[in-house]
Protein backbone atom coordinates (compact mmCIF):
# COMPACT_ATOMS: atom_id res chain seq x y z
CA UNK A 1 0.00 0.00 0.00
CA UNK A 2 3.43 2.43 0.60
CA UNK A 3 4.49 2.30 -2.27
CA UNK A 4 1.26 2.48 -4.26
CA UNK A 5 0.07 5.82 -2.63
CA UNK A 6 3.43 6.90 -3.11
CA UNK A 7 3.11 6.32 -6.96
CA UNK A 8 -0.19 7.90 -6.95
CA UNK A 9 1.41 11.15 -4.94
CA UNK A 10 3.94 11.17 -7.66
CA UNK A 11 1.31 11.47 -10.04
CA UNK A 12 -0.59 14.04 -8.07
CA UNK A 13 2.52 16.40 -7.54
CA UNK A 14 3.72 15.40 -11.23
CA UNK A 15 0.39 16.99 -12.56
CA UNK A 16 1.13 20.07 -10.45
CA UNK A 17 4.28 21.04 -11.57
CA UNK A 18 3.79 20.12 -15.46
CA UNK A 19 -0.35 20.41 -15.61
CA UNK A 20 -1.63 17.92 -18.84
CA UNK A 21 -4.85 19.40 -18.24
CA UNK A 22 -6.38 16.37 -17.32
CA UNK A 23 -6.93 16.96 -13.81
CA UNK A 24 -7.11 20.36 -13.87
CA UNK A 25 -10.35 20.75 -11.73
CA UNK A 26 -9.53 17.95 -9.75
CA UNK A 27 -5.90 19.57 -8.92
CA UNK A 28 -7.38 23.08 -8.45
CA UNK A 29 -9.91 21.32 -5.87
CA UNK A 30 -7.48 19.97 -4.11
CA UNK A 31 -4.73 22.51 -3.57
CA UNK A 32 -7.43 24.98 -2.96
CA UNK A 33 -9.12 22.54 0.08
CA UNK A 34 -5.94 22.18 1.43
CA UNK A 35 -4.63 25.79 1.42
CA UNK A 36 -7.87 27.14 2.89
CA UNK A 37 -7.65 24.40 5.29
CA UNK A 38 -4.41 25.18 5.95
CA UNK A 39 -5.60 28.87 6.16
CA UNK A 40 -7.88 27.61 8.83
CA UNK A 41 -5.82 26.27 11.29
CA UNK A 42 -2.99 29.39 10.93
CA UNK A 43 -6.20 31.65 11.03
CA UNK A 44 -6.71 30.20 14.28
CA UNK A 45 -3.24 30.28 15.67
CA UNK A 46 -3.14 33.91 14.95
CA UNK A 47 -6.40 34.69 16.79
CA UNK A 48 -7.76 36.37 13.78
CA UNK A 49 -10.26 35.59 11.18
CA UNK A 50 -9.39 37.26 7.77
CA UNK A 51 -6.72 35.29 5.58
CA UNK A 52 -4.17 37.96 4.42
CA UNK A 53 -1.68 37.78 2.05
CA UNK A 54 0.89 36.81 4.65
CA UNK A 55 -1.10 34.03 5.70
CA UNK A 56 -1.75 32.82 2.26
CA UNK A 57 1.68 33.40 1.62
CA UNK A 58 2.18 31.21 4.96
CA UNK A 59 -0.09 28.38 4.40
CA UNK A 60 1.83 27.60 0.83
CA UNK A 61 4.84 27.75 2.26
CA UNK A 62 4.32 24.94 5.32
CA UNK A 63 3.00 23.20 2.08
CA UNK A 64 5.47 23.47 0.19
CA UNK A 65 7.64 22.11 3.20
CA UNK A 66 5.33 18.29 2.84
CA UNK A 67 5.10 18.35 -1.23
CA UNK A 68 8.70 18.46 -1.48
CA UNK A 69 9.36 15.24 0.04
CA UNK A 70 7.15 13.37 -2.05
CA UNK A 71 8.25 15.44 -5.12
CA UNK A 72 11.91 14.63 -4.26
CA UNK A 73 11.28 11.33 -2.47
CA UNK A 74 13.81 9.55 -4.59
CA UNK A 75 16.43 11.73 -4.66
CA UNK A 76 15.89 11.45 -0.51
CA UNK A 77 15.84 8.22 -0.78
CA UNK A 78 19.04 8.21 -2.59
CA UNK A 79 20.62 10.87 -1.32
CA UNK A 80 19.67 10.76 2.34
CA UNK A 81 17.82 7.12 2.69
CA UNK A 82 17.04 7.33 6.67
CA UNK A 83 15.04 10.60 6.00
CA UNK A 84 12.58 8.21 4.31
CA UNK A 85 13.07 4.28 5.25
CA UNK A 86 10.29 3.45 6.90
CA UNK A 87 7.35 4.08 8.06
CA UNK A 88 8.97 5.21 11.46
CA UNK A 89 11.45 7.83 9.68
CA UNK A 90 8.26 9.61 7.64
CA UNK A 91 6.67 9.55 11.33
CA UNK A 92 9.14 11.66 12.58
CA UNK A 93 9.26 13.31 9.61
CA UNK A 94 6.00 14.57 9.92
CA UNK A 95 6.46 15.18 13.53
CA UNK A 96 9.74 17.93 12.71
CA UNK A 97 7.31 19.30 10.13
CA UNK A 98 4.78 20.21 12.04
CA UNK A 99 6.78 21.55 15.04
CA UNK A 100 8.46 23.66 11.48
CA UNK A 101 5.16 24.94 11.03
CA UNK A 102 4.35 25.90 15.08
CA UNK A 103 7.51 27.63 14.85
CA UNK A 104 7.08 29.54 11.84
CA UNK A 105 3.27 30.23 12.87
CA UNK A 106 5.04 31.81 15.99
CA UNK A 107 7.41 34.07 14.45
CA UNK A 108 4.66 35.35 12.66
CA UNK A 109 2.17 36.00 15.37
CA UNK A 110 5.62 38.01 17.10
CA UNK A 111 6.30 39.71 13.74
CA UNK A 112 2.54 41.06 13.95
CA UNK A 113 2.59 41.67 17.79
CA UNK A 114 5.52 43.93 17.18
CA UNK A 115 4.56 45.50 14.04
CA UNK A 116 1.06 46.05 16.14
CA UNK A 117 3.54 47.78 18.59
CA UNK A 118 4.99 50.02 16.60
CA UNK A 119 1.79 51.47 15.17
CA UNK A 120 0.56 52.06 18.57
CA UNK A 121 3.63 53.68 19.42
Amino acid sequence: QGEALRLVMKIHFREMIEPSGTWQNVMHDSIRNECERLQGIILQALHTSQADTEIKRMAFSLLGMAVHFYVAHDFASRFEPELVADATSIDALAQRLAAYSVAVIKSERRRRAASTERADA
